[in-house]
């Protein structure tokens, strides 16, 4: 039996299956997104800003006198959004591929069936796995660049990155790096112990997740094989998995966007300090709309995003970019 489709009937269907769809689109989006998947979400109509109080002074020897000796430091991380967009064009015969990779049969056009379920197809299987894999890359990437009027930017140049906020902090004072050099497969067990023992001993012993390139994690695990009897993987979750750090209380983390990159960056779980901001009262991911203009289906959607911290006292990384 024939089916065809039509430019109008796909655009009102794919805007009925976003809607009727957006929570569980929006659920996959986020265990398909490394950062998002794992960090807490916070709310804001432009600047995020957690009070950072740091008190000294309280216990001293005993004396019949008041003698206060308590000094505060009160400090903020300014975390800004962020204005990113999808603008998507297809025309009749990209269309067509799309149903043809769906259901091989007879296209036709111009002609209006049931199109609920190749919409749904369409936007699982083509539009959200791009969207999916542009943010993962900006999330650690990205640098945010202001487009040129009338010209499409990049990906990486929609959301400033915990790379490029990293940098700047550590261009500003904020952040002090620990020294662990250049990593290396023979010996990134020995630097990761090192970067370990150079923590502040308040977090040495603290519980959390040491997050690096997915290629460096996995030489973690070699080498760590190498010298030890038993196995580094922890397998709770076989699909993504984490690798220990022996009695550091502390686990590696691979994370595919960060590939390139020798950065270790660590923050205690008890702090919650990685934060992923969006806008009060807008979808957390970007609601989908379609309309239909000279034969040609556009995809629409705004969102906001910062990917920053609460303190950067609670943060530590190594000195590699």
């Amino acid at each position: 039996m024939a089916h065809s489709i039509s430019i109008e009937a796909t655009a009102a269907t794919l805007n009925q299956v976003a809607v009727t769809y957006d929570r569980t689109i929006h659920q996959s989006l986020k265990q398909g997104l490394e950062f998002e998947r794992d960090l807490t979400f916070v709310q804001t109509e432009h600047t995020f800003s957690a009070a950072n109080i740091s008190i000294t002074g309280g216990l001293q020897p005993y004396q019949a006198a008041f003698t206060p000796n308590n000094e505060e430091d009160f400090d903020a991380v300014e975390n800004v959004l962020q204005l990113g967009k999808i603008d998507l064009e297809f025309d009749a015969l990209q269309l067509e591929e799309f149903y043809a990779s769906w259901a091989p049969q007879f296209f036709q056009l111009d002609t209006s069936p049931d199109m609920w379920e190749y919409a749904r197809y369409v936007i699982v299987n083509h539009i959200m796995p791009q969207f999916m894999d542009d943010l993962n890359e900006a999330s650690y990437n990205g640098v945010r660049v202001n487009p040129t009027p009338g010209t499409a930017g990049t990906a990486t140049q929609s959301f400033d990155g915990f790379k490029t906020k990293i940098a700047a902090a550590i261009t500003a004072g904020s952040l002090t790096p620990i020294s662990t050099g250049a990593l290396a497969s023979d010996t990134i067990h020995d630097q990761v112990r090192d970067f370990c023992f150079q923590l502040p001993k308040r977090y040495r012993m603290k519980k959390g997740k040491l997050r690096m390139a997915s290629t460096r994690a996995l030489e973690y695990a070699e080498n760590y094989a190498e010298n030890k009897p038993r196995t580094v993987e922890v397998t709770t979750n076989p699909d993504n998995p984490v690798y220990r750090v022996d009695h550091f209380n502390k686990v590696i983390v691979p994370m595919d966007c960060m590939e390139g990159s020798d950065r270790i960056i660590f923050c205690p779980d008890s702090t919650d300090n990685m934060i992923i901001g969006t806008r009060t009262g807008e979808s957390v991911y970007p609601r989908l709309r379609f309309q239909v203009f000279e034969r040609k289906l556009k995809v629409l959607a705004e969102f906001s995003r910062f990917f920053g911290v609460r303190f950067w006292d609670h943060m530590f990384v190594n000195d590699q970019a």
